[in-house]
């Protein structure tokens, strides 16, 4: 069978029936892409606006309790509708009814959520080690001040004396005791040294080697000195050094 004349006449006025029918939709598809634009700059021109913003990704997920339903998404931009004619188009991952069973004829409330970010811990603090019993005067054997920090690392300081001076501190040995002594901290243009002496002021260690670090076992209970010389003094820092020693 052929086409008459009058289906021919009538297709064009279906096609513009079917051209009205789905303008709106094209109208929204519009607008939804306009919205899915994103520019770094804003854009105006002709009485129009675009301002900046991004397209983020996320999803979407709820969670009810007794009459109560708490929706949530990460990263939404532009949540909402665009209308056209019948149609209606939804931004974002929210559509009523979808994920949140919304009343009839009533859309979600949408609520921005901001988190922030639990405070970094506190650090501790390095602990500072104690000042040696370093009281002037202490510049001669019979100066000699308590040791008061044995089994601990203490600080003492030259930065108040001329080159040539010296620190000096008592301890007192049991029989058989043995003392390990370590001068550390020396600035580095400086140069400190170590020495342990007898009541009689006699020099007992180190008879020779290292002069930062000594070990020496008493014999006999007795009273001793221990010797902190400054050699040279420091011109650039503070001319500061850590004294420890320990028995045992």
């Amino acid at each position: 069978m052929g086409m008459t004349k009058r289906n021919a006449r009538s297709e064009p006025g279906k096609r513009t029936a079917v051209i009205w029918r789905i303008a709106p939709l094209k109208l929204a598809l519009g607008a939804l892409a306009l919205l899915l634009v994103s520019s770094v700059l804003a854009q105006s021109g002709g009485g129009y606006t675009l301002d900046p913003w991004v397209v983020a990704d996320g999803g979407a997920i709820s969670s009810g309790g007794e009459s109560y339903v708490l929706g949530s998404t990460v990263g939404q931009a532009g949540a909402g509708t665009v209308n056209g004619g019948s149609y209606t188009l939804y931004g974002g991952f929210w559509k009523p009814g979808s994920v949140i069973k919304a009343p009839p004829s009533k859309l979600p409330i949408y609520v921005p959520v901001i988190l922030q970010s639990p405070p970094l811990p506190t650090p501790i603090p390095t602990p500072v080690p104690p000042l040696c019993n370093d009281i002037e005067d202490n510049d001669f054997p019979d100066q000699a001040k308590p040791l008061t920090t044995i089994g601990t690392t203490c600080i003492g300081s030259f930065q108040d004396d001329p080159q040539g001076e010296d620190d000096y501190y008592s301890i007192d040995l049991a029989a058989g005791q043995t003392i390990s002594i370590d001068l550390t901290g020396i600035p580095a243009d400086a140069d400190y040294h170590l020495a342990l002496y007898n009541a009689k002021s006699v020099l007992i260690a180190p008879l020779n080697g290292d002069q930062h670090h000594l070990v020496y076992r008493s014999a006999a209970a007795g009273h001793y000195i221990i010797r902190v010389y400054m050699a040279r003094k420091s011109t650039a820092t503070t001319n500061t050094y850590r004294l420890r020693a320990v028995i045992t």
